[in-house]
């Protein structure tokens, strides 16, 4: 029995320590008994460092080395624009560091997961997954959420706004940095591979299925962007019947969908006037209530972001930037949250673009070494998508992500050319 169990488990490739490993690296956990930089992707990557020189001696990819360089390169910019600026706003230099270190924590986790892409998204899925869910008990359970934010530190700024959300019940609160635009970002991502995986595994898609409709509901609680990655998703699965020459399964699909559905949608009708009551309703579902009210499709959200999208009108701000991401009460510079106008006042274009190179390298790799027009290179191009669409609501990278894919694209390029990216 103990045999056919272990080798069960080598079957399925992943193991619960695998999960929680990428629990840990995906959310960052920052936990009030450590100082609050050696946060859970930082502890993890520090694991994987010693690992990797373990594992490869002397031994150095190239395509790290070219990572890294590009990494150094925003250095470079950032050290340009602090001393033309006269002025030091750490947070990226801070952010530099990080990313180096996530590098060697992204290569310690894939190889737990035997370098195999397939298992690595399922893992990731299944990791925001059990964090939604968490999320959606903590909403209903308040001592559990604070049994569990006690263990974690909270910014000033943070703390505010958690305190707020848990009193007025506006959103579902995650962990580390699972909650708001950052967690909306993350369960998005679930959504994108948890529909990839519906597209390419071959068996159990009814779990992948129950899996992004689950995403697909618990992530609008937590952040709104999440209703652009339901739409993307719904896009690519039918785009990806038609590309496999799986018509005929598309209305199925489409069955399964309004069924799974259908539960929830007869629940709003029937209950409506006393949802439209909950602040947590009202704020998940404004986007759609806005529609049905005024036929207005925006949210308040949306008119704020109109507000903060500005941009340097001075050359030399254009040019290298102010230095300054904070301002001195710690408030953002210049007023604005929005991605865009954030990386163009601290650092100017050529450092906007550098802060993007890492995403971009990476997909290029994954692009090159992958089989022409394969399902994955879809996800891929989605991804980037959501990235730099993303970025217009707030400042954020998908660095840590990336990171992953690309030591299978390292293995690969060095061990079986000929079989990368092989399950499309």
């Amino acid at each position: 029995m103990k045999n056919s169990e272990l080798k069960l488990k080598h079957l399925r490739g992943f193991n619960t320590i695998d999960v929680l490993l990428m629990f840990l690296f995906v959310f960052n956990l920052a936990f009030v008994f450590l100082p609050e930089i050696l946060r859970t992707r930082v502890l993890i990557g520090f694991i994987g460092f010693f690992v990797f020189f373990r594992d490869q001696k002397s031994f150095i990819p190239r395509q790290l080395v070219n990572l890294i360089l590009l990494i150094c390169l925003g250095l470079i910019i950032i050290l340009l624009t602090t001393i033309f600026n006269n002025n030091l706003d750490p947070r990226f230099i801070g952010n530099s560091v990080q990313n180096i270190i996530y590098i060697f924590g992204a290569y310690y986790l894939v190889k737990r997961l035997n370098f195999d892409y397939l298992i690595l998204i399922k893992v990731l899925v299944i990791a925001i997954f059990a964090h939604n869910l968490l999320a959606l008990i903590m909403f209903w359970n308040i001592s559990l959420l604070d049994f569990f934010w006690s263990f974690q530190h909270t910014g000033g700024n943070f703390e505010n706004a958690f305190e707020n959300t848990v009193e007025f019940g506006t959103r579902f609160i995650g962990l580390g940095i699972g909650s708001f635009f950052s967690g909306g970002m993350i369960s998005s991502i679930g959504i994108i591979l948890s529909a990839y995986l519906i597209s390419v595994v071959p068996n159990k898609k009814k779990i992948w299925f129950f899996t992004f409709f689950f995403l697909a509901i618990t992530s609008v609680f937590i952040a709104r962007i999440a209703y652009l990655s339901i739409l993307i998703s719904v896009l690519y699965l039918i785009y990806a019947y038609f590309k496999k020459g799986n018509i005929a399964n598309l209305p199925k699909i489409l069955f399964i969908i309004i069924l799974l559905s259908l539960p929830v949608v007869l629940f709003i009708y029937f209950n409506l006037d006393s949802l439209l009551k909950l602040s947590s309703f009202n704020h998940a579902f404004e986007l759609l209530i806005n529609v049905f009210s005024s036929g207005n499709l925006k949210t308040e959200s949306t008119d704020v972001v109109k507000e903060m999208l500005i941009f340097p009108s001075e050359l030399k701000t254009i040019i290298i930037g102010d230095a300054k991401f904070y301002d001195d009460d710690g408030s953002f510079y210049m007023s604005t949250d929005v991605g865009y106008s954030r990386l163009l006042f601290y650092f100017g274009i050529p450092g906007t673009i550098s802060y993007f190179l890492i995403q971009i390298y990476i997909s290029y790799l994954i692009l090159k070494v992958n089989v022409k027009g394969s399902l994955f290179n879809s996800i891929i191009y989605l991804l980037l998508l959501l990235l730099f669409i993303g970025n217009i609501k707030g400042l954020l990278d998908f660095n840590w992500l990336m990171f992953l894919f690309f030591w299978i694209v390292v293995k690969n390029s060095y061990n079986f050319k000929n079989e990368a990216f092989s399950y499309n």
